[in-house]
């Protein structure tokens, strides 16, 4: 490290740069003449300044970065819906609580994270817990976690604006580090960060970095649960960041990094790119053991009153409500239209009530719109415009409601399993203590130890 800044600081290095640039510029200037020289005058000047410009105004969002490219106001568009286009109406079906929804990455490096992530829960977690309990409910519930904190972060990554990072962070810290070097060489005092001062002070900083972090990375409901809350703290700041921060910090490392870059900077051109098939985030780190005995089967909330009042209440806490009542409409239709006899004055009933579905669940003017194939919507309505009875035998109406049923099912009853709504159904109401202050006292008592 220390011959990197020496190489960096030597003086004959602007020296041997100056002495290029001259001779590039005599090049230009006999060989292709005045015009190729001014040319190239201008291109290094411009360079200069507008670099000089960069650092000093540290605001590149409005000069020189791309917005178009990294959009960091970007709405993931909705899996359950063909033609959603992000508006008002289609956030209802947007899926906030599955995050790896439509989050795609090459098997092969979706296999190396699933390998890495499983030794890490064998090493960290099963060692221990299987002396305790042979349950698997607990280390799926860990992988569960870790799953949704790696999607969540995952996709703020792929948001981030690269070109910012690097002039405005990675750049002013490596130049910040390489001046503090060059103080300690000469003698100089310079102030240090608190957490370096010893072991205790610098594990107590990390997890002070976790419990700020966890919010971000963590559905709001699980850190309600202060066991859940302690272990995860626990997980992410010391067998997470303080091993990452232990090989960051040393000098041996970063040197066998450099000469590895350094190695691999000549390519191979007889190298081909592996092109994987591109498959969900983690599909199979919890895939196995995906479907529990212990869950329902959705059809049984048909049949109890009590368990479809618990889903209904999640489902509006996420604003879908509006898919399982139209599930109920279209239930109660068909039962009233597949009666042997049917009087006129039910028949006009059934008509009324089949515009009324289609005015409030096919109609992008209405509310509780549920974005079908334009298509569908309009073979729906051309049987409607004819005779109601047709629709005993029409398709549109069954491809919308297996469509619909199948994003109920395939998507909301399996999150509704690991909701408060479900556990209360099954434990009754819990009392839950005041978090906040739960969280102070907790830190309270290991700063006292």
């Amino acid at each position: 490290m220390k011959d990197i800044l020496d190489l960096l600081t030597d003086d004959r290095i602007v020296y041997y740069g100056v002495v290029t640039i001259s001779c590039v510029l005599l090049f230009n200037l006999f060989v292709w003449g005045c015009l190729s020289f001014i040319i190239v005058i201008i291109a290094i000047g411009c360079g200069y300044y507008m670099f000089d410009y960069a650092f000093k105004n540290q605001n590149l969002n409005t000069s020189f970065v791309s917005k178009n490219k990294f959009d960091k106001t970007y709405k993931y568009k909705c899996n359950n819906c063909k033609n959603c286009n992000s508006c008002d109406l289609h956030l209802k079906c947007l899926n906030q609580e599955t995050p790896w929804k439509g989050l795609l990455i090459p098997e092969q490096i979706d296999s190396s994270i699933d390998k890495l992530l499983s030794k890490i829960i064998k090493v960290y977690v099963e060692s221990w817990y299987e002396n305790i309990s042979n349950d698997p409910h607990f280390v799926k519930e860990i992988k569960q976690v870790i799953r949704f904190a790696t999607s969540v972060l995952l996709k703020r990554l792929l948001q981030l604006n690269l070109e910012d990072i690097v002039l405005c962070k990675v750049i002013p810290i490596c130049l910040s580090h390489i001046r503090h070097c060059q103080q300690m060489e000469k003698g100089e005092k310079i102030s240090y960060h608190y957490a370096v001062s010893n072991r205790k002070v610098e594990i107590l900083y990390l997890k002070k970095v976790s419990s700020s972090l966890l919010p971000f990375l963590t559905r709001q409901t699980d850190l309600q649960c202060m066991i859940f809350y302690t272990l995860v703290r626990e997980l992410l700041s010391l067998w997470v960041l303080l091993p990452i921060s232990d090989v960051i910090c040393s000098p041996a490392n970063i040197n066998i990094v450099w000469s590895k870059l350094s190695k691999s900077s000549v390519i191979n051109s007889t190298t081909t790119i592996c092109k994987d098939e591109q498959v969900e985030f983690l599909s199979k780190f919890i895939g196995e053991n995906q479907h529990d005995t212990i869950q329902l089967e959705m059809r049984s909330i048909f049949k109890d009153p009590t368990i479809l009042s618990a889903f209904t209440v999640f489902l509006k806490r996420k604003g879908a409500v509006h898919l399982l009542q139209f599930c109920l409409d279209v239930d109660q239709f068909n039962k009233r239209m597949l009666r042997p006899e049917i009087s006129s004055q039910e028949l006009d009933m059934l008509y009324r009530d089949a515009w009324d579905i289609f005015s409030v669940y096919f109609s992008s003017h209405s509310p509780d719109c549920i974005s079908f194939d334009p298509e569908l919507v309009s073979q729906l309505r051309k049987v409607l415009s004819k005779d109601v009875i047709k629709l005993q035998n029409s398709k549109p109406l069954y491809q919308a409601y297996e469509q619909t049923y199948s994003t109920l099912q395939n998507t909301y009853w399996v999150e509704f399993h690991n909701s408060d709504e479900y556990f209360s159904w099954i434990c009754g109401p819990r009392n839950i203590p005041d978090i906040s202050s739960s969280k102070e006292s907790l830190s309270n008592n290991e700063k006292k130890k």
